[in-house]
């Protein structure tokens, strides 16, 4: 059983934006650890590692873990749909990924999961290796700015 409950709806609609624009299909990995994903763009240039720990979550449950394949340009239509001040709930069932909006309304929707066939690509090796730490308020302040 997979369960999440997340009270800022802008931590998955800006990650999942920079994502959808890179990468047309994903694999979210979901575990007792937190939700991740690792992704190549279709030229195999640009590699992207998301990693949402549960303690970032209000409430998070994986008693199983599950692999959540979807579009992620559809993901995003719904994403969009969330207002700042929805509380967002998400849960697997029979075939669907299933997305709620709780807010002054309550909205549901149920992204069907697709049938990929999918090994996680590894971490390109970099003869330098080279770690960022950025503070999620910088990347939401700059995706802001940029659609303006």
């Amino acid at each position: 059983m997979f369960k999440a409950e997340l009270s800022d709806s802008s931590i998955l609609k800006t990650s999942f934006d920079a994502i959808s624009s890179i990468v047309d299909e994903v694999q979210i990995q979901t575990d007792s650890e937190g939700m991740r994903l690792d992704a190549l763009d279709r030229s195999h240039i640009t590699f992207v590692h998301l990693e949402l720990k549960a303690s970032l979550f209000d409430e998070y449950i994986c008693d199983v873990p599950e692999k959540i394949n979807i579009d992620t340009d559809e993901f995003m239509r719904v994403l969009k749909r969330a207002k700042s001040q929805d509380r967002v709930l998400m849960s697997v069932d029979e075939g669907n990924f299933i997305i709620t909006f709780e807010g002054d309304a309550t909205r549901t929707f149920k992204i069907r999961l697709i049938d990929i066939e999918y090994d996680n690509p590894t971490p390109p090796q970099i003869s330098h290796p080279t770690t960022f730490k950025v503070r999620f308020s910088i990347l939401k302040e700059r995706l802001l700015y940029s659609i303006s």
